[in-house]
């Protein structure tokens, strides 16, 4: 059976498509893939960002022989949270959602954010999603989707967390769900492992 090659990236080059897994770069074709102060890429925001780079030590240690799911639920409780992310992960209910965003505004979009960054973390390294993964990364997706296209429908940002000092939250909430639109299709061409 043939080992199955990763790919990392250079620390001193940061994200790069050369550094990224062929199967990966075929599917994904926006730059933002690949800019690390994009805070709407999946590896841009400061969660993305760790959950790659955790990421990669984690199959850099374990060459991917754990269960990716346990590790993702565990790197996330770990932040302190007072709700498991096990548990969070499946909310699509808007009523649960605004609850929990009310108790906690940064949970559920660190954890959607961080579980979108493992999700593509593991398609750029490896070429392919554990299935299971890829189905908590649609979810996290349409559960952002859920609550951005509520603050943009209402005009002003009630739930989620972007936006700017300076009056750009409806632009930006367009672009943030424009790119989330791009992710979606891309995650759905992903193939699983």
């Amino acid at each position: 059976m043939k080992e199955q090659r990763f790919y990392f990236d250079d620390e001193a080059e940061g994200l790069a498509i050369q550094t990224s897994h062929p199967d990966f770069t075929a599917v994904v074709k926006e730059e933002f893939y690949f800019d690390c102060v994009d805070d709407f890429s999946p590896f841009g925001n400061d969660d993305g960002a760790d959950a790659l780079l955790s990421l990669t030590e984690w199959y850099q240690e374990t060459k991917g022989r754990d269960k990716i799911i346990n590790w993702l639920f565990q790197t996330i409780d770990e932040y302190g949270f007072a709700y498991q992310s096990k548990w969070a992960s499946g909310l699509t209910g808007a009523e649960e959602i605004r609850k929990l965003e009310e108790e906690d505004p940064s949970f559920i979009g660190c954890m959607d954010r961080t579980i979108i960054g493992v999700g593509f973390g593991q398609c750029k390294i490896t070429g392919s999603i554990n299935a299971e993964l890829k189905q908590l990364v649609k979810t996290a997706i349409v559960r952002q989707k859920m609550i951005h296209e509520k603050d943009l429908a209402e005009g002003e940002q009630t739930q989620g967390d972007v936006g700017d000092d300076f009056g750009n939250d409806e632009k930006l909430l367009q672009e943030y769900l424009d790119r989330l639109a791009i992710m979606e299709g891309d995650l759905a061409a992903f193939k699983e492992a």
